[in-house]
């Protein structure tokens, strides 16, 4: 009996060991992270979060996702890259309009999002990828089933609160952003969680419609 469970157990941690816990998101180009920044301290400055301990999300680390993947096993990976290459050839690039920052989720207010129009692009972006994703985890790497989470609204996680706060207003009328939030590629990341905030590694990046593939 003991032999068995080692066997069993030394299944798991062989399986922990060699996944990666894997994102695809819309990466923020410089011109929307200067502007992201500059709002995050418009919020510090109004003091929005009084006394909740705060982590401010990096200039870096900006990103909004589109669909979170979960843990994938490390030899997986490649063919995950080239399943999401070739769905992602067939996008067209498309803008999202910025509309205004708040503390999310209702239900639970522990974030301030920058969020931007829900248009029916990235809604398609995020079903055809949700659905692609999922089936070739499941057929193609061990039975693997998706996190799928809730809907997406698309959205940048300014800040991550210790507590509750509310908060809800547009953007003051002296700050100055671009049109639109431009989408020409998508990222796939993985994530890796310290006490000090998630760090986020770059493990391939896909061009939307590139004929090129």
């Amino acid at each position: 009996m003991r032999n068995i469970v080692t066997r069993v157990m030394s299944r798991v941690w062989i399986k922990r060991k060699t996944s990666k816990r894997l994102f695809l998101a819309v990466p923020i180009p410089l011109q929307w992270s200067e502007a992201l920044s500059s709002l995050q301290e418009s919020v510090k400055s109004r003091h929005i979060t009084g006394a909740v301990p705060t982590r401010w999300t990096e200039r870096d680390s900006l990103h909004m996702t589109v669909r979170f993947i979960g843990n994938v096993d490390e030899r997986c990976i490649p063919s995950l890259v080239t399943t999401i290459r070739r769905l992602l050839r067939e996008v067209r690039p498309f803008e999202l309009p910025f509309e205004s920052a708040h503390v999310a989720t209702v239900d639970d207010p522990k974030m301030i999002w920058a969020t931007f129009r829900n248009v029916k692009p990235f809604q398609q972006v995020v079903t055809r990828s949700t659905r692609r994703i999922a089936k070739f985890l499941f057929k193609e790497c061990n039975g693997t089933v998706m996190h799928n989470g809730h809907d997406v609204i698309p959205h940048v996680t300014l800040a991550r609160l210790n507590g509750t706060v509310s908060f809800s207003a547009d953007v003051p009328g002296n700050m100055l952003f671009p049109k639109a939030l431009p989408v020409s590629s998508l990222v796939l990341y993985e994530s890796r969680t310290f006490s000090t905030g998630s760090v986020y590694h770059t493990i391939a990046t896909f061009p939307l419609n590139d004929i090129r593939i």
